[in-house]
């Protein structure tokens, strides 16, 4: 067996982070164990430790995956071009709060299938967590108005709103109440009457 090259390592690490990343999207922290990651990777366990140096490790690395990717999804819709700070706004509350993302839950936000397993661990996961919570609420401080204690604490209440809104319609699945969470979520985010 011939010795395992660095970039043949990076690229089996990086298949497992990306397979990886989708399974706790999918089945939360406290579905997915290696065996789980490992198999969707087409990887026996036995390599996991050539890679990681624990579970919990893992589990960071693929919340800060997960994260990343989420940033990198289009926070506009399809031929839309918000120009005030107000439109960016309700624009991202539209894309989070919506059907197509609630129903990709392997593809989007991390956050409603982790949060109560992540409540459990420390370290690494709790750390990727406070700075993905930062990332979002930072993205809403840029557009809104105020002194800087006065945006921080809205960008964070509207980060748990969203947050909270997609968990709870996710949870619900694709029902009218579902949508009704969504909706009620994405008005609430920014009031049409918001300064």
């Amino acid at each position: 067996m011939s010795p395992l090259t660095p970039e043949k390592k990076a690229a089996t690490r990086e298949k497992i982070l990306t397979e990886g990343a989708k399974v706790l999207r999918e089945a939360g922290v406290e579905g997915t164990s290696v065996e789980k990651v490992m198999k969707a990777a087409g990887l026996t366990v036995g390599g996991f430790y050539a890679h990681f140096d624990s579970k919990d490790d893992l589990i960071a690395e693929l919340l800060a995956r997960a994260f990343l990717e989420s940033v990198s999804r289009p926070m506009t819709l399809p031929g839309t071009t918000p120009k005030t700070p107000k439109e960016k706004l309700r624009q991202r509350a539209k894309v989070y709060l919506s059907r197509e993302h609630r129903d990709q839950a392997s593809t989007g936000c991390p956050l409603p299938a982790t949060l109560s397993g992540l409540a459990t661990l420390g370290g690494p996961a709790r750390k990727v967590l406070e700075r993905g919570i930062e990332g979002m609420a930072a993205q809403a401080m840029m557009n809104l108005e105020g002194a800087p204690a006065e945006k921080r604490q809205k960008a964070l209440a509207y980060t748990a709103l969203i947050v909270g809104g997609l968990t709870i319609a996710r949870a619900l699945g694709p029902t009218p109440l579902s949508d009704e969470v969504l909706k009620a979520c994405r008005d609430l985010a920014v009031p049409a009457d918001a300064d």
